[in-house]
């Protein structure tokens, strides 16, 4: 087969380090610093063509996917100031006939090397014969969509290739990373770091437009002077917007997680700071609800509680100090306000246009309004609506409206059955982009619709990995399955008891009676290190009502403890456990004692060195251990 041709090819040294590297987050860093680079320079058809070599590259020998997420994000971030047909550039660069057809040959070129990797190499599904769950109602919108304004008075041919370009761009990249990426507990922090990343992209190029183009004028930001190569200030709010929640799951997830919780709201500022309103009131709410849920859960409750006290107190005095200066800055908020900007008028028309075809719409490529347009630059996409439903009445009809309810009834079906940290963080993406494109036109973009499809499908991998993990859990303890949750304060008693009488029943093999006495005294012998659980990310495992199992692990990666009830040993609970604290983790540290050094060289820690720990004045001997963590 194809495939062990090139897996034996793969095998080699210097083929291993390639591809390695390309499955690794320096991969996503040097992309992103060749795009940044490009859209200062001007170099669009070289990066493009470096763009699919490596698509092509990654597609045939890497052994994930994964890696194709990095240009899919970041790839048009490459478009640079000078090529951009937006004023006051006003170039048609990227509408020249050797563009076009050079892009054309490379994402043909690109299109193949995908249809290859799906049919040469085993996949990991197949969205067509598996009972992937949000299919149907993707499909449906997909269908929706390349009928739109049929039989409607106007149509033509243009309706249909728009048509078709709109649901491969909502459905190409779902079918394709369903089909071929493989999932794992560090698959999703791969993501959340590419977003990051591409957020960090735009804040530098918002920051050059800032500091040489001319942003403030008079004391005041400029909104039309907030132009970069592929948008303009509403675009760039809403993609900063959009990828702002990866740094909020990166805090929840990463060992340096406070720092990723001040990346989040550094990337809020520079929502704030395009001025753009929807994706301000958008970002701001999806902010206040990560704010509190963060310190509910996680395992850097204490420093989100303290930094969101102190944020909210900084604010206030320099509201009440600066308030003249910051009222100047941002004078154009206070102007506008809440107008609509002429988006009732746009809505209005809308529906006029569904009333003239309620079925299958009056198509995208209908004018709002007869001889009605924005006279806004664009290189593919005609005038939109601003607001997802609205876009769908008018141009796909009832027929659309109802693929796309279909779709996100689906969707949240999907998302909230079985929640899991992954699948809320690519909710708050998608629910972002979403709620930004109900007063702004985001969603019928290609391009986030691009990153839109393919979370849809890393939704769908992180479902069956659950369920996966639901199932094997089932067929280990069929009297009722076994739970993993987080520990909380009045878990503590029982926690404290099934502490002393696993040390005093699992460990009596290893250490003498005086030993156990002094690694845990009483059946309160936890009750000291409450302080301990607040602070570290700690979990139990719960059979029925009872606690049967606990661990927890600090923010530097030190699984600090790890115990099972006597009565429940050899049941895969600690496995269990430990899957979840070591999630995020490139290294992590355990010191094992005597008896539970086997359990983690199986899970392939290594030892350093033998200690002596020392407790009420006892020795007891344990041993430090180290993992280096796949995949995080």
């Amino acid at each position: 087969m194809i495939q062990n041709k090139i897996d034996a090819l793969r095998a080699g040294r210097a083929m291993k380090a390639v591809t390695d590297f390309f499955e690794s987050i320096y991969y996503p860093v040097a992309y992103a610093l060749l795009a940044l680079a490009c859209s200062f320079a001007g170099f669009e058809i070289a990066f493009f063509a470096v763009t699919a070599a490596l698509a092509v590259f990654t597609l045939v020998f890497c052994s994930d996917t994964k890696s194709l997420f990095v240009p899919l994000v970041l790839a048009v971030y490459g478009v640079s100031q000078r090529h951009t047909p937006q004023p006051p550039y006003g170039s048609d660069y990227l509408y020249g006939t050797g563009f076009l057809v050079t892009m054309g040959c490379l994402l043909a070129l690109v299109f193949a090397a995908m249809i290859f990797r799906m049919v040469a190499y085993r996949g990991t599904g197949n969205v067509f014969r598996t009972r992937a769950k949000l299919r149907w109602g993707l499909f449906a919108l997909a269908a929706a969509l390349v009928l739109n304004g049929i039989f409607s008075e106007g149509y033509t041919a243009m309706n249909l290739v728009f048509g078709i370009v709109m649901a491969l761009s909502f459905v190409w990249f779902y079918i394709f990373f369903y089909n071929t990426a493989q999932w794992n507990g560090g698959t999703a922090v791969y993501i959340a770091r590419v977003l990051a990343i591409a957020a960090a992209v735009i804040f530098i190029q918002l920051a050059e437009v800032y500091i040489f183009d001319g942003a403030v004028t008079d004391g005041a930001i400029n909104k039309g002077s907030l132009v970069v190569g592929w948008g303009m200030s509403n675009n760039i709010g809403g993609m900063l917007a959009m990828f702002m929640p990866a740094f909020f799951y990166l805090a929840y997830r990463q060992r340096f997680g406070w720092l990723w919780y001040l990346g989040g709201f550094a990337c809020f500022g520079g929502v704030v700071l395009t001025l753009s309103r929807t994706s301000v009131l958008v970002a701001a709410a999806a902010l206040v609800v990560v704010m509190v849920l963060l310190s509910i859960k996680g395992r850097h409750r204490k420093f989100v509680r303290i930094f969101n006290i102190a944020l909210v107190a900084a604010l206030a005095v320099l509201c009440i100090i600066f308030s003249d200066k910051l009222a100047e800055i941002f004078r154009y908020y206070l102007d506008r306000g809440f107008d609509d900007s002429g988006r009732f008028e746009i809505w209005e028309n809308g529906w006029k246009n569904f009333l003239r075809a309620p079925v299958f719409g009056a198509g995208f490529l209908t004018p709002i309004a007869p001889g009605w347009s924005y006279n806004i630059e664009n290189w593919l996409f005609p005038d939109m609506y601003h607001n997802t439903y609205v876009q769908l009445f008018a141009c796909c009809g009832v027929v659309g409206v109802a693929a796309y309810t279909f779709h996100i009834v689906q969707g949240f079906i999907l998302i909230f059955r079985h929640p899991t940290p992954e699948r809320i963080f690519f909710f708050f993406v998608i629910a972002v982009l979403s709620g930004i494109s109900m007063a702004d036109n985001h969603l019928f973009h290609v391009f986030p619709a691009l990153v839109y499809s393919a979370l849809l499908a890393a939704c769908e991998k992180d479902s069956e990995a659950e369920e996966a993990r639901r199932a094997a859990s089932k067929a280990q303890h069929p009297d009722g399955g076994l739970r993993i949750r987080e520990y909380t304060s009045a878990d503590l008693s029982a926690v404290s008891a099934l502490f002393y009488e696993t040390v005093h029943s699992v460990n009596a093999a290893h250490y003498t009676s005086r030993q156990l006495d002094a690694w845990a005294p009483g059946r309160d012998a936890l009750e000291a290190r409450k302080s301990d659980f607040s602070a570290q990310f700690a979990l139990v495992a719960v059979d029925g009502d009872r606690i049967v199992g606990f661990g927890s692990i600090d923010g530097s990666g030190c699984l600090d403890m790890l115990y099972v009830d006597k009565d429940f040993q050899r049941r895969g609970i600690a496995t269990a456990l430990c899957d979840r604290l070591e999630e995020g983790f490139g290294q992590v540290t355990a010191y094992a004692s005597v008896t539970a050094r086997p359990f983690f060289e199986k899970r392939g820690y290594a030892v350093v060195r033998r200690n002596t720990a020392v407790r009420r004045g006892v020795p007891l001997t344990n041993f430090e251990m180290r993992k280096v963590v796949r995949g995080a």
